[in-house]
């Protein structure tokens, strides 16, 4: 047999290890990432109990949370430091186990009461840490295995862990939150992340050397660095990769802001405003995600289909009708819980499509193999300040102000941002970019 018969016979079967590669490769990165939100958002959808176990009030507890978040910011740093350095598997796993740990540790201290509440500072920003390694390692393995003018689409399916990952994550911890009480509901989210650890260890491949796949034989990361489109004008050169990355991390800022901000606080709201129980404030918040999980999948698909794998006019375009949405919040959203949830899934739904677009297919984009971590985490790491600040800003006005004050507050943060996605698409399509 002839050496071209043999690979002919050979493709189809080499072809098909490679399919069964990637499904491993984003079954487990997706299992892994939406773990970590079970681990996560236990204490968002659990704050008002743990709230009253600690003996203080809601500016209270957001100081625990923004140590969280500044931990989580300044991880995402250390992320993008290490990650050309320490295999992204290596980091996955570290991660995942100290965030299993770190829940442990608070289900151990909140029957302490009061005396708990300064021992949670050092725990919640262990967990900070642990959970900056998740997102920028998964997303920068998964972009091994795409083309860019799939990534879109790809990862906007992909992209579905943290919608239906929160979903998951806030109903575990309201039903185990009613059978196994408070510090239950943190041990069973700990078994959980640590049942998905093992699987990752079997299943989460790094990249596709590690089974006998040359990066050409794989997809790359990157099809196209960043250039000028040919109609370009000689005198407009286009951005540095480090500003085109800084610049989307300043506006992953507003939509991180916000994203966080309603999944932080919406069911904080729910009881407040409605007085609704704490497991239904839990169940209700969820729209936010479902209709989240529809804006990420339609975004993904647009970019690839529609826009021919450029993100930013999607965005632009998704950011405006956030902001207008945020303005209905303020004007109308408070008058019924109806009202109130349907604008929370309009709001879910424009602002995960480009959050996603952002944080992951966008980033990737502007990156080689081994530089697409990096990339991704310095543009969550710029994003990952808009969520320290909100905690206790939102805190401080919800006990001053009352909700109408919050709301005005993520108006007014939305219409910023997308005036800011508007400039930069149009900035960058002076220049010739296709972003």
């Amino acid at each position: 047999m002839s050496a071209a018969a043999a690979d002919a016979l050979e493709a189809p079967e080499a072809k098909s290890r490679r399919a069964r590669l990637r499904g491993h490769v984003f079954a487990a990165t997706w299992a892994s990432y939406a773990g970590f939100y079970v681990t996560r958002k236990v204490f968002s959808v659990l704050k008002g109990p743990v709230m009253r176990a600690l003996g203080t009030d809601d500016l209270g507890v957001s100081h625990l949370w923004t140590t969280y978040l500044i931990a989580y910011a300044a991880g995402m740093f250390a992320t993008a430091a290490l990650a050309t350095r320490v295999r992204a598997r290596t980091l996955l796993l570290a991660g995942m186990t100290l965030s299993t740990l770190a829940n442990v540790a608070t289900a151990a201290l909140l029957p302490l009461g009061g005396a708990a509440y300064f021992p949670l500072f050092v725990v919640f920003a262990a967990h900070g840490f642990a959970q900056s390694v998740g997102w920028p390692s998964n997303v920068a393995i998964v972009g091994r295995w795409t083309h860019r003018i799939e990534r879109g689409s790809v990862m906007g399916a992909w992209c579905t862990c943290y919608q239906l990952g929160s979903v998951f994550a806030k109903g575990l911890a309201a039903f185990a939150y009613t059978r196994t009480g408070l510090s239950g509901a943190f041990v069973v989210s700990s078994l959980l992340l640590g049942a998905v650890t093992l699987a990752f260890v079997r299943y989460g491949y790094d990249d596709p050397t590690d089974h006998g796949l040359a990066f050409d034989d794989a997809p790359p990361v990157s099809d196209a660095p960043l250039a000028a489109s040919p109609e370009a004008r000689d005198d407009r050169r286009p951005l540095p990769v480090a500003v085109v990355v800084v610049s989307m991390g300043v506006l992953y800022f507003g939509f991180k802001f916000l994203r966080y901000a309603l999944d932080s606080w919406a069911p904080r709201l729910l009881e407040d405003r409605f007085g609704m129980p704490v497991a239904d404030a839990g169940y209700l918040s969820t729209i936010f995600d479902w209709v989240g999980f529809l804006g990420v999948l339609a975004a993904g698909f647009a970019s690839d289909r529609l826009f021919a794998a450029r993100r930013m006019p999607l965005i632009a375009a998704m950011a405006t009708a956030m902001a207008l949405a945020c303005m209905g919040l303020v004007t109308v959203g408070l008058t019924s819980v109806a009202t109130f949830a349907v604008l929370l899934g309009v709001v879910g739904f424009t602002a995960m499509g480009p959050d996603s677009l952002l944080s992951a297919a966008a980033a990737v984009d502007t990156g080689e193999a081994r530089t697409a971590a990096r990339a991704v985490a310095i543009v969550n790491g710029l994003g990952s300040i808009g969520p320290i600040v909100q905690e206790p800003i939102i805190g401080f006005l919800k006990v001053r102000f009352g909700a109408g004050a919050v709301f005005a507050l993520l108006a007014a943060v939305a219409t910023i941002t997308a005036v800011g996605a508007t400039s930069f698409l149009a900035y960058t399509r002076r220049r010739g970019m296709r972003l």
